[in-house]
């Protein structure tokens, strides 16, 4: 086999695998689904709180977007929240299209570092808002394993969230360890452009962990976007008629939300369909009803927003970009 072809076969597989395991799972929770049941949960939907909800992702997402901002603040970066809440909505467009959830990330650090200021600040305000919006959603999931530890054990989520979480913290750890930075800048001198691009970042990186107050203030913020995020998924409940207290979604939607963060299907898709009929059926919700607050929350957290960013390409790619 040829390197072209090999090289083929590999973008194949890394673009085809996330789709196939996310089309496969909802074809697996589709075959658990009465159809006539599912239509009439969505077509008795309370319109009203169906709305408030929406507003209630909104809000999320403009706080999500508050977090950035405060960080790259920090690095003396000032960018007016409405652009960044552009590059934010391109992101989610980004992820919808592009398989394993990293592409979204690079797309908004790209924009901003073309329009605003220089690579190290832009990549490095990006990687810290991710990881923290994660340790966040990582801390809440904890506290439901304590909480739930019997029922969680039964159905074998606590090793796959104790994995990530794992996988989580040492990432984290290495990206903001000087030790770390420093050995890995030694190791890049035979590739000068290399270590260049790696000190701007890793300085940027180790300005945030020499300041541990931006770092909680940030967390605290995606915790409170986590609560919204929460809230909203048991508006959409309500608004269905499901009969499941505010208490199970705050156990259960963060564990949902650290399993959709693994990057194996496009946004989670799939993923985060079978953690709330999988999880919500516990609590003794119908999977009819579980399956109606994934997609309704999808819809309202990523179909709507990965519009608006499909339309803000448009509207930033005619507008001059100013000089750094």
């Amino acid at each position: 086999m040829s390197s072209a072809t090999t090289q083929t076969l590999g973008r194949f597989l890394r673009r085809g695998i996330p789709v196939v395991i996310g089309v496969g799972l909802i074809l697996i929770i589709l075959q658990q689904i009465n159809f006539s049941a599912f239509q009439n949960i969505v077509l008795n939907a309370d319109i009203p709180l169906l709305c408030l909800a929406l507003f209630l992702s909104a809000a999320n997402l403009v706080l999500g977007t508050v977090r950035w901002q405060l960080l790259l603040k920090h690095l003396d970066v000032f960018v007016p929240l409405s652009r960044l809440l552009h590059f934010v909505l391109q992101s989610i467009a980004v992820n919808l299209f592009v398989p394993g959830g990293v592409a979204g990330e690079f797309s908004r650090a790209l924009s901003l570092h073309l329009r605003h200021t220089e690579a190290g600040p832009a990549y490095s305000s990006v990687i810290t808002d991710k990881l923290l919006g994660l340790i966040g959603f990582l801390l809440l999931a904890m506290l439901a394993v304590i909480l739930e530890w019997q029922k969680l054990w039964e159905v074998n989520i606590i090793w796959p969230v104790a994995v990530f979480g794992l996988i989580l913290l040492i990432m984290t750890s290495a990206l903001y360890s000087g030790r770390v930075s420093l050995a890995v800048t030694q190791r890049l001198q035979r590739l000068p452009a290399v270590q260049r691009i790696s000190k701007l970042l890793t300085d940027n990186l180790q300005s945030y962990r020499r300041t541990p107050l931006i770092l909680f203030k940030t967390l605290c913020i995606a915790i409170a976007a986590h609560m919204l995020q929460i809230i909203c998924t048991w508006t959409i409940g309500v608004a269905l008629g499901v009969e499941l207290g505010f208490f199970t979604y705050l156990l259960y939607v963060p564990i949902i939300a650290v399993a959709a963060a693994v990057p194996i299907s496009n946004s989670g898709i799939g993923v985060r369909e079978t953690g709330f009929v999988l999880l919500l059926s516990i609590a003794g919700a119908e999977a009819e009803s579980a399956l109606a607050i994934s997609l309704i929350f999808t819809a309202f957290a990523l179909v709507i927003p990965g519009v608006f960013g499909l339309l803000s390409f448009s509207i930033i790619s005619h507008r001059k970009a100013p000089d750094h």
